[in-house]
């Protein structure tokens, strides 16, 4: 089983460069304007990211994409495990995505997450950012700038005083589907980032 929450709040490795709004590359002046996302780049909007819409079933994208189960909690035998559609999965992506997840919860896509590669992986084929261009290595300063008032900090569960949750509502006075952004950051850039249902984004680590 893999404690998500905790592995995504403490990889500390960094981004690549030419990265979001707020990461400071060498040479590059940090209060620049970003320049238009590179083709490798996806924007992760609230509800969906590529292919993969938040509210989309198991059966839906299983059939077209490579996803790996890596926890379910229905699943006992771990020798052979298979994913049942039933209470809450977590799936890794093809080698295009190796630091992005995806959880259903009984079959329904509710959440992607967004995390830095451990300091001895390979550098990652794309990344994401929001429509804001924030993502990783993005300054705290750079994303409360982006989403302003609408962004709510809080203290991170595992970090303390050295971390925080920076969390966004995409829609909170619509009536229809709560969407939404969790940044989590160390003392001063964000390390992961996860959208999807405003319920589950909450889930401190994810389906644990």
């Amino acid at each position: 089983m893999r404690r998500f929450g905790l592995i995504l709040a403490l990889l500390l490795a960094s981004c690549t460069p030419g990265g979001p709004s707020g990461e400071e590359a060498e040479g590059e002046d940090p209060n620049t304007a970003a320049s238009e996302p590179e083709s490798n780049v996806l924007i992760a909007y609230p509800d969906r990211f590529g292919p993969f819409r938040i509210g989309s079933s198991y059966q839906q994208l299983a059939g077209e994409h490579d996803l790996k189960l890596e926890y379910s909690s229905e699943v006992e035998d771990w020798d052979n495990p298979q994913p049942t559609g039933k209470g809450c999965e977590s799936f890794s992506l093809s080698e295009d995505w190796p630091f992005a997840g995806l959880m259903f919860e009984d079959g329904i896509l509710t959440r992607v997450d967004f995390y830095r590669p451990f300091r001895d992986a390979q550098p990652r084929k794309k990344s994401a950012i929001t429509e804001q261009n924030i993502g990783l290595g993005s300054r705290i300063e750079a994303a409360k700038q982006a989403y302003g008032d609408a962004l709510t900090q809080t203290p991170h569960p595992y970090l303390e005083d050295q971390g925080s949750y920076l969390t966004w509502d995409a829609n909170s006075a619509g009536d229809g589907p709560k969407h939404g952004i969790v940044f989590e950051t160390d003392e001063h850039t964000v390390t992961s980032f996860r959208i999807g249902d405003s319920r589950s984004i909450q889930y401190i680590e994810g389906c644990l």
